[in-house]
Protein backbone atom coordinates (compact mmCIF):
# COMPACT_ATOMS: atom_id res chain seq x y z
CA UNK A 1 0.00 0.00 0.00
CA UNK A 2 1.24 2.94 -0.95
CA UNK A 3 -0.56 6.51 0.42
CA UNK A 4 -4.12 6.30 0.85
CA UNK A 5 -6.29 9.72 1.88
CA UNK A 6 -9.08 9.38 3.80
CA UNK A 7 -11.96 12.25 4.19
CA UNK A 8 -12.87 12.89 7.71
CA UNK A 9 -15.75 11.15 8.31
CA UNK A 10 -18.30 13.31 10.13
CA UNK A 11 -18.07 11.23 13.02
CA UNK A 12 -14.47 12.70 13.59
CA UNK A 13 -15.50 16.35 13.26
CA UNK A 14 -14.78 18.09 16.10
CA UNK A 15 -12.96 21.57 16.44
CA UNK A 16 -10.06 20.81 18.64
CA UNK A 17 -9.33 17.54 16.12
CA UNK A 18 -10.40 18.02 12.48
CA UNK A 19 -12.62 19.84 10.72
CA UNK A 20 -15.10 18.82 8.00
CA UNK A 21 -13.43 18.77 4.55
CA UNK A 22 -10.09 18.12 6.20
CA UNK A 23 -8.43 14.76 4.68
CA UNK A 24 -5.92 12.16 6.11
CA UNK A 25 -2.79 11.21 4.25
CA UNK A 26 -2.28 7.27 5.69
CA UNK A 27 0.54 4.72 4.21
CA UNK A 28 1.64 1.78 5.37
CA UNK A 29 3.66 2.75 8.40
CA UNK A 30 0.45 4.43 9.58
CA UNK A 31 -0.92 1.26 11.00
CA UNK A 32 2.29 -0.46 12.43
CA UNK A 33 1.58 -0.81 15.47
CA UNK A 34 4.76 1.44 17.36
CA UNK A 35 2.55 4.87 17.27
CA UNK A 36 -1.13 5.52 17.52
CA UNK A 37 -0.71 9.21 14.93
CA UNK A 38 -2.00 10.67 13.52
CA UNK A 39 -4.80 10.05 16.23
CA UNK A 40 -7.89 8.61 14.93
CA UNK A 41 -6.48 7.20 12.19
CA UNK A 42 -8.11 3.86 12.71
CA UNK A 43 -11.61 4.83 13.13
CA UNK A 44 -11.14 7.26 9.53
CA UNK A 45 -10.45 3.77 8.26
CA UNK A 46 -13.23 2.36 9.81
CA UNK A 47 -15.87 4.81 8.33
CA UNK A 48 -13.87 5.48 5.43
CA UNK A 49 -15.13 1.19 4.75
CA UNK A 50 -10.43 1.04 4.53
CA UNK A 51 -9.72 -2.19 5.82
CA UNK A 52 -7.69 -1.70 8.93
CA UNK A 53 -7.83 -3.55 12.49
CA UNK A 54 -10.12 -2.65 14.92
CA UNK A 55 -8.45 -1.27 18.20
CA UNK A 56 -11.72 -1.06 20.10
CA UNK A 57 -11.96 -4.69 19.50
CA UNK A 58 -8.52 -5.91 20.18
CA UNK A 59 -8.40 -3.95 23.67
CA UNK A 60 -5.44 -6.57 25.00
CA UNK A 61 -3.20 -5.20 22.20
CA UNK A 62 -3.78 -1.67 21.69
CA UNK A 63 -4.83 -0.29 25.46
CA UNK A 64 -1.98 -0.68 26.28
CA UNK A 65 -0.31 1.25 23.55
CA UNK A 66 -2.37 4.09 24.49
CA UNK A 67 -0.91 3.81 28.16
CA UNK A 68 2.78 3.65 26.89
CA UNK A 69 2.20 6.72 24.72
CA UNK A 70 -0.03 8.49 27.80
CA UNK A 71 3.33 7.92 30.01
CA UNK A 72 5.43 9.29 27.15
CA UNK A 73 3.85 12.30 26.62
CA UNK A 74 2.93 13.17 30.14
CA UNK A 75 6.54 13.48 31.12
CA UNK A 76 6.73 15.45 27.77
CA UNK A 77 4.05 17.74 28.80
CA UNK A 78 5.21 17.99 32.86
CA UNK A 79 8.43 19.10 31.33
CA UNK A 80 6.41 21.96 29.06
CA UNK A 81 4.86 22.94 32.06
CA UNK A 82 7.62 23.07 34.66
CA UNK A 83 8.84 26.02 31.67
CA UNK A 84 5.25 27.50 31.71
CA UNK A 85 4.96 26.99 28.22
CA UNK A 86 1.78 26.97 28.21
CA UNK A 87 1.56 27.68 24.42
CA UNK A 88 4.11 24.80 23.38
CA UNK A 89 1.72 22.12 25.10
CA UNK A 90 -1.29 23.21 23.15
CA UNK A 91 -0.57 20.26 20.13
CA UNK A 92 1.24 17.55 22.83
CA UNK A 93 -2.00 18.29 24.82
CA UNK A 94 -4.51 17.67 21.59
CA UNK A 95 -2.35 14.20 21.33
CA UNK A 96 -3.09 13.09 25.03
CA UNK A 97 -6.65 14.19 24.62
CA UNK A 98 -6.93 11.96 21.35
CA UNK A 99 -5.54 9.37 23.48
CA UNK A 100 -7.88 9.82 26.24
CA UNK A 101 -11.10 9.89 23.89
CA UNK A 102 -9.47 6.82 21.84
CA UNK A 103 -9.05 4.84 25.54
CA UNK A 104 -12.27 5.71 26.53
CA UNK A 105 -14.51 4.58 23.42
CA UNK A 106 -11.75 1.47 23.01
CA UNK A 107 -12.83 0.87 26.68
CA UNK A 108 -16.59 0.55 25.74
CA UNK A 109 -15.65 -1.62 22.41
CA UNK A 110 -16.27 1.33 20.28
CA UNK A 111 -15.17 3.97 17.72
CA UNK A 112 -14.64 6.99 18.59
CA UNK A 113 -17.47 9.07 17.33
CA UNK A 114 -18.46 12.79 18.28
CA UNK A 115 -21.36 13.27 16.78
CA UNK A 116 -23.78 10.74 18.72
CA UNK A 117 -26.24 12.97 21.19
CA UNK A 118 -25.90 10.89 24.20
CA UNK A 119 -22.34 9.58 23.78
CA UNK A 120 -22.06 9.35 27.81
CA UNK A 121 -24.69 6.70 27.70
CA UNK A 122 -23.58 4.34 25.44
CA UNK A 123 -20.05 4.58 27.53
CA UNK A 124 -21.24 2.16 30.56
CA UNK A 125 -17.36 1.85 31.19
CA UNK A 126 -15.99 5.57 32.36
CA UNK A 127 -14.72 7.51 34.87
CA UNK A 128 -17.15 9.73 36.84
CA UNK A 129 -17.99 13.03 35.14
CA UNK A 130 -16.14 12.26 32.41
CA UNK A 131 -17.79 14.12 29.79
CA UNK A 132 -17.44 17.25 31.38
CA UNK A 133 -13.95 16.82 32.34
CA UNK A 134 -13.22 16.16 29.33
CA UNK A 135 -14.83 19.07 27.86
CA UNK A 136 -13.58 21.57 29.93
CA UNK A 137 -10.16 20.19 28.42
CA UNK A 138 -10.93 20.20 25.55
CA UNK A 139 -12.46 24.07 25.59
CA UNK A 140 -8.64 25.25 27.65
CA UNK A 141 -6.22 22.51 26.46
CA UNK A 142 -3.15 24.97 27.17
CA UNK A 143 -3.87 25.33 30.86
CA UNK A 144 -1.95 23.51 33.40
CA UNK A 145 -5.19 22.57 35.04
CA UNK A 146 -6.20 20.50 31.88
CA UNK A 147 -3.46 18.57 32.07
CA UNK A 148 -3.55 17.88 35.69
CA UNK A 149 -7.65 16.80 34.75
CA UNK A 150 -6.34 14.89 32.16
CA UNK A 151 -3.76 13.18 34.03
CA UNK A 152 -6.69 12.06 36.71
CA UNK A 153 -8.48 10.97 34.10
CA UNK A 154 -6.13 8.63 32.26
CA UNK A 155 -5.03 7.32 36.40
CA UNK A 156 -8.97 6.43 36.65
CA UNK A 157 -9.22 5.29 32.76
CA UNK A 158 -5.99 2.70 33.62
CA UNK A 159 -7.74 1.56 37.43
CA UNK A 160 -11.27 0.69 35.12
CA UNK A 161 -9.25 -1.29 32.47
CA UNK A 162 -7.58 -2.90 34.75
CA UNK A 163 -10.75 -3.76 36.20
CA UNK A 164 -12.68 -5.12 33.05
CA UNK A 165 -8.95 -6.85 31.96
CA UNK A 166 -9.16 -9.28 35.41
CA UNK A 167 -13.35 -9.69 34.76
CA UNK A 168 -13.09 -11.00 31.20
CA UNK A 169 -9.99 -13.40 32.41
CA UNK A 170 -12.24 -14.83 35.01
CA UNK A 171 -15.13 -15.27 32.41
CA UNK A 172 -12.83 -17.27 30.08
Amino acid sequence: MDKVIIHTAEELIHPLFYGANEKLELDAFCFQRNSLQPYFKYEAAYYAGFPAEKPWVQQEIFIPLVIKEWKALHVHLRSIYVKRQREEAVEPMKQAIALCIQFLFWLNNQPVKFIQAKIEASLAISPVNVMERLAFIMKRPSLYQSFIQLGEVMIEMEKLYAKEYILRQLRK
